[in-house]
């Protein structure tokens, strides 16, 4: 079983092609996904975010791969999931 399987679905989904899409911010991706998705997965994507960045190593390859972005370093992905995180946190 996938570790955090909302968390990285929401990833895979919605960053990867965001420029195709026409979104100029990732906190734009945030926005809309939240305004098409239920609360609940929402809340789980949110949940496992929390979980993520509560240890002390992330999982940079599974986050790069799924996202569609390069981290050099832990402390760089995790600025940006940071932001993330904060976007799906934030009120609608």
């Amino acid at each position: 079983m996938m570790e955090y399987p909302h968390l990285m679905d929401f990833l895979a989904a919605w960053f990867p092609d965001a420029d195709l899409m026409g979104f100029e911010t990732d906190v734009a991706v945030v926005k809309r996904y939240r305004e098409v998705t239920p609360t609940e997965e929402v809340q789980k994507s949110l949940d496992e975010l929390d979980d993520m960045l509560s240890k002390d190593v992330l999982p940079l390859e599974l986050v790069d791969d799924r996202a569609w972005r390069t981290f050099d370093h832990q402390e760089e992905a995790r600025e940006w999931l940071t932001t993330i995180r904060n976007a799906l946190a934030s009120p609608v």
